[in-house]
């Protein structure tokens, strides 16, 4: 089968490597993490082959302008600002949002949609039997990426080397899925999809990182998937939210661990992401990564020191 010019030939070298970094000795990990890497080690070839374009379409970026207003009032009110830079505020279920679910109906996360190919990529990506981004990612330097503002099938040219994921450990530990949270981004806000009665259906909404987690924190998708999914990180899908000088991904952690009581980790993107369904029944996380430097951030919850102060 025809691949692009250096493409998948270092596969089985990768998945070894990273199989011995995360621990995939049978005896110590869990029935669930040994058959999720035997599957991933026994079909990645196949299915790295079968990427042979990829439509970088579906990237989660938002085009970079800040969002006005930030706060919630005592109404219960969020705020964001509208296409036209208008403030606008509305109740978080008013934001459209669909669950992620896996190919047995188990919820995995939310994905709040605001482009017409949104729900069928996250559905097709989340329910394929081996999703390969709950243990891993595939890194792709910038200078191979698209330009995402002219969207059109590419024959990928980078070397397919799966890195080994951070949250990998707990899946192996635990035995469940992240919690997968979709949105399109950018280093100051979220993208969400609201009903606010205007003629044309939804309207999408900026929100900073701070009303996007207020709009998690009341999503019964979210809830749901925390629920299933119990003592699992919180990961992040959407494109550039976390490099550095950002405040997206940080801010929404911050209020998801501090004042939401959500006591998971948080893991977000530096670049651009790409979720890619291959053939053969896999699913991968492409990701963009710049100078050598890992292409996340993680957000580690630290419980809070109730302890009084000791005298110096």
């Amino acid at each position: 089968m025809a691949t692009g010019s250096g493409s998948f030939q270092y596969i089985d070298t990768a998945v070894e490597h990273m199989c011995l970094r995360i621990g995939a000795a049978g005896r110590q990990i869990g029935e669930f993490g040994r058959h999720n890497l035997g599957e991933f080690a026994k079909t990645t070839q196949s299915a790295a082959d079968s990427i042979v374009r990829v439509e970088f379409t579906g990237t989660r970026a938002l085009d970079d302008a800040s969002p006005g207003g930030s706060g919630r009032g005592d109404d219960g009110l969020v705020t964001g600002t509208d296409g036209d830079s208008a403030v606008v505020q509305f109740r978080p279920e008013q934001a459209h949002s669909i669950p992620i679910k896996d190919q047995n109906g188990d919820i995995l996360g939310v994905s709040f949609p605001t482009k017409d190919q949104d729900e069928g990529q996250i559905t097709s990506w989340s329910q394929q039997p081996v999703r390969t981004s709950d243990m891993a990612y595939v890194p792709v330097p910038s200078d191979k990426l698209p330009d995402p503002n002219q969207p059109a099938a590419f024959a990928p040219n980078w070397a397919f080397r799966p890195e080994p994921a951070p949250w990998g450990g707990d899946v192996q530990r635990l035995g469940y899925a992240p919690v997968y949270v979709d949105a399109h981004g950018n280093p100051t806000s979220f993208g969400v999809a609201v009903d606010l009665g205007a003629a044309g259906g939804p309207t999408t909404v900026r929100v900073d990182g701070t009303n996007f987690g207020r709009i998690l924190e009341a999503n019964p998708h979210f809830r749901r998937a925390l629920a299933e999914n119990p003592g699992m990180p919180v990961l992040s899908m959407s494109c550039k939210t976390a490099p550095d000088g950002s405040t997206a991904a940080e801010s929404t952690a911050h209020y998801l661990q501090n004042e939401a009581g959500i006591e998971r980790d948080f893991h977000a993107w530096t670049g651009l992401v790409n979720p890619v369904t291959g053939e053969n029944g896999m699913s991968f996380l492409v990701v963009e990564q710049k100078d050598g430097s890992p292409p996340y951030r993680s957000f580690p919850y630290r419980p809070a020191d109730n302890e009084s102060g000791s005298a110096d």
